[in-house]
């Protein structure tokens, strides 16, 4: 079963993964099959489709672990002059970006909600939370995670 459903647990953890020293996407995708195993025995198929309840058990246990390795900042505790660094050759990808995406990602890199953000430049909701989408995708792709 594990070995059926690991492409899923994969895609799953591609969702949360931060590259970062502490920790491997193997480590995370090992958290999401341990959460998968201990939480097995409680699926129940009246109550819906197995990938649904394997999504959600591991997607639990990996907020569960970033949250234990402090991979998962609170807006309160991120400052507005937070500095950050790009990975060598990945500003090519973001200077490609036009002016409202970077507005956009530096204002959600500061801590701002997508509310927030939709708010203040005065569009809306699901404009901002695309313009991100399309952001982390194209870093996915340059940073090949």
């Amino acid at each position: 079963m594990i070995t059926q459903n690991l492409p899923l647990i994969r895609s799953v953890t591609k969702r949360y993964y931060i590259s970062n020293n502490v920790f491997t996407f193997e480590d995370m995708v090992n958290t999401g099959v341990l959460g998968l195993l201990k939480n097995l025995q409680k699926y129940d198929p009246s109550r819906g489709k197995l990938s649904t309840f394997i999504t959600v058990c591991v997607k639990n246990d990996l907020l569960k672990f970033l949250k234990k390795h402090n991979q998962i900042f609170s807006t309160q505790r991120l400052s507005s002059n937070l500095e950050y660094t790009v990975p060598d050759g990945a500003s090519d990808y973001v200077d490609k970006e036009d002016d409202e995406t970077k507005e956009i990602v530096r204002m959600k890199v500061e801590g701002y909600t997508v509310k927030e953000i939709a708010k203040i430049i005065n569009k809306p909701s699901s404009f901002v939370y695309t313009k991100i989408r399309k952001f982390k995708r194209t870093m996915r792709k340059y940073l090949d995670v």
